[in-house]
């Protein structure tokens, strides 16, 4: 069983002990490397391939196109979608994958970037629908002001400056939190909203605690909690 390998960042033959554990076996780049490039506190870097690579890389691919084109088409009916999936693939194999590399490994690649590329189409969906939903409900909201005869044209002015308020507050939250208000004011509870969002129960909750920390300090009562 070999006890070496050779960084594939300073090109030194080092102990295994030098390299982080990657499933069964090791990472390519060793400890020491890692460290020099991802100083504490900053995002990972992600090491992508050189130009020089994309030219046999692109070989690669034409021979793997069908299996490729098939694999993105099986992630969504839509043929512009899948056309947008199988360029993610594409992307993935010439940025990460190498030219040696198996088959296999290829296509496991470009799996994930098709199942990454599926996530943020449903995240914008969902957000895009929600939107939707909010709007709509705000202008019946406004239609029952203008409608109601019991109140006075001075009620329905403070009212309808309520409602703008509350938007415009909202509006400065970050864009997943604006989405939990939106599923609140739809009806949704907690649980609910936890698996619409793919998180844990505790998340939502503690995101929930945020938001009404945050529309407190700007302004709306403590009720919103």
């Amino acid at each position: 069983m070999n006890t070496t390998q050779i960084c594939k960042k300073c090109n030194k033959e080092k102990q295994l002990s030098e390299y982080h554990r990657r499933g069964p076996g090791y990472q390519r780049i060793c400890k020491e490397c890692r460290k020099a490039h991802v100083p504490s506190g900053e995002k990972r870097i992600i090491f992508l391939n050189p130009p020089e690579l994309y030219e046999p890389l692109a070989k690669r691919i034409e021979t793997l196109e069908s299996k490729l084109r098939s694999k993105a088409r099986s992630f969504s009916n839509d043929p512009l979608e899948a056309d947008d999936i199988y360029g993610a693939m594409i992307d993935e194999i010439l940025f990460k994958c190498k030219p040696e590399d198996s088959d296999s490994r290829i296509l496991t690649r470009a799996t994930w970037a098709a199942k990454a590329c599926v996530r943020k189409y449903r995240a914008y969906s969902m957000m895009v629908e929600d939107e939707a939903s909010m709007l709509a409900q705000t202008d019946e909201q406004d239609k029952e002001l203008v409608a109601s005869p019991s109140r006075s044209a001075e009620d329905e002015f403070f009212e309808r400056e309520k409602v703008t308020n509350i938007m415009q507050l909202i509006s400065t939250l970050p864009k997943e939190y604006q989405v939990i208000v939106s599923l609140l004011s739809l009806g949704h509870n907690q649980r609910e909203i936890a698996h619409r969002l793919q998180k844990s129960d505790q998340t939502v909750s503690s995101a929930i605690k945020n938001i009404a920390k945050q529309l407190t300090s700007l302004g709306l009562s403590q009720s919103f909690a």
